[in-house]
């Protein structure tokens, strides 16, 4: 990876122009084909010089792909990755991506496979756009030995000696004191600089977010609901496959109502599987002067919304539990993606579920800043509710089942476990709202 300015396209080409002797067919692949204009003409130029091109058969229309089929018989075609047929439909023997910061990690999976028929190479160049996601997963893995025997460097701006003068060059030393230092070491040194003190530091992008935990139609779907107003209402459609939990799609919105969030949900593919039970925070808070989350459910959308009360690091407990090899999200679940702490967040001025850290990224308190968890609460809501906890010293779960409450309650620890109060205070509510429940069902 590299600055802006650095000489991507240049090396790129380089490379592809290098080694297009070894194979008959190379791909220059970009997000849209207006981004592989750069790397294909560097690459036209060098051939040129090389007396190798024919005019005859070089194709560069405004528009759609280019092509050019060297004179000893080798084509090269720039390829858009927005059309996955088109990627699918030949092995190249190697391929130069362009711009990869932008990539899609789909996109990233597709050309690997393509790769993999004519076991041909790849050189991917890009700028980090924020240290989120699975190319800074893969910069810091392939830094050292990896399963895809791949290499990554950085190549600074201050590098590219016809627009710069070097590291002291007076315009970089001007932007390095304008930029805070981990814009500047992503943007002009290209180098990744991730989040510090993630909850979830273990969820990581080319793990856990797949496109595999696709919709299954026909097969039972759970919401798990963490509700919020102003920052962020999150529904998350669970379906269970095996022992692996699939997290399908999301609902997360901001400024919306119950009816809102309800409307959105029905209008989903996966709502006609919606089994009749969800989860939501024990508290159930709605904002002023509107029902409650567990009353607008069941009155809206004739679903009945578990109420356990889950201590916040027997949630991450639980969630973390699931980390290992039994959840999968959906790409397009880009609220917990964020959350979680490996892609960019779909509203202003939200970020990472996290811990409070110092200068250093030393955590400082163990318990998580109450912020940006909205998904991550609403997973770990659904997750302890439908497989318990971890540790079980916990001392309350209560559920609905219909309108009934079954209640199960064991010792408290004073150390670990909410206070007494607390717990009466949760049972309160949860006696309450089955009240309005039960007298709801009998009206009807």
């Amino acid at each position: 990876m590299g600055g802006i300015r650095s000489g991507k396209s240049y090396h790129g080409a380089l490379q592809l122009v290098c080694r297009h002797k070894l194979g008959r067919l190379y791909w220059i692949v970009a997000e849209e084909y207006d981004t592989c204009t750069p790397e294909f003409e560097y690459t036209v130029q060098f051939l040129q010089h090389l007396g190798m091109v024919d005019a005859k058969h070089l194709s560069t229309p405004a528009r759609g792909p280019k092509s050019v089929l060297t004179t000893d018989g080798v084509l090269i075609e720039t390829r858009s990755a927005e059309d996955y047929r088109r990627i699918a439909e030949k092995a190249p023997d190697g391929i130069v991506g362009c711009e990869v910061g932008r990539w899609r990690w789909q996109t990233f999976q597709r050309v690997s496979e393509r790769l993999s028929q004519q076991r041909g190479w790849a050189w991917l160049s890009g700028t980090f756009e924020g240290s989120l996601g699975w190319q800074a997963e893969k910069y810091n893995q392939w830094q050292g030995d990896n399963l895809d025997a791949a290499r990554s460097f950085s190549i600074p701006t201050s590098t590219n000696l016809t627009k710069f003068s070097g590291p002291d060059d007076p315009e970089l030393l001007r932007l390095k004191a304008s930029f805070p230092e981990d814009y500047f070491n992503e943007r002009f040194m290209g180098i990744p600089v991730p989040p510090t003190g993630r909850v979830y530091r273990e969820f990581q992008y080319t793990t856990h977010v797949s496109t595999e935990a696709k919709y299954v139609v026909g097969s039972p779907v759970e919401v798990w609901i963490d509700p919020g107003y102003r920052r962020a209402y999150a529904v998350l459609a669970t379906q269970v496959v095996g022992d692996v939990v699939h997290i399908v799609d999301e609902v997360y919105v901001q400024s919306a109502s119950n009816a809102d969030v309800i409307r959105l949900c029905k209008q989903r593919p996966w709502w006609k599987d919606v089994a009749g039970r969800g989860v939501v925070d024990i508290a159930g808070r709605g904002h002023a002067a509107e029902r409650s989350p567990v009353e607008a459910w069941w009155a809206d959308a004739n679903i009945h919304l578990d109420s356990d009360f889950v201590h916040i690091q027997d949630g991450i407990d639980r969630v973390k539990s699931f980390l290992q090899g039994r959840l999968l999200v959906h790409p397009q679940c880009v609220g917990l993606i964020a959350e979680m702490g490996v892609g960019k967040h779909p509203f202003e001025g939200m970020g990472v579920y996290r811990y409070r850290t110092d200068a250093a990224g030393s955590v400082m308190d163990e318990k998580p800043i109450d912020e940006n968890n909205h998904a991550c609460s609403a997973l770990a809501y659904g997750l302890v509710r439908r497989f318990g906890r971890v540790n079980h010293e916990l001392g309350v779960a209560m559920s609905y089942r219909g309108a009934q409450p079954s209640r199960a309650v064991s010792y408290l620890n004073t150390e670990t476990s909410p206070s007494w109060k607390d717990f009466t205070d949760a049972v309160a509510r949860v006696d309450a709202t089955n009240k309005r429940l039960e007298e709801a069902q009998r009206a009807k």
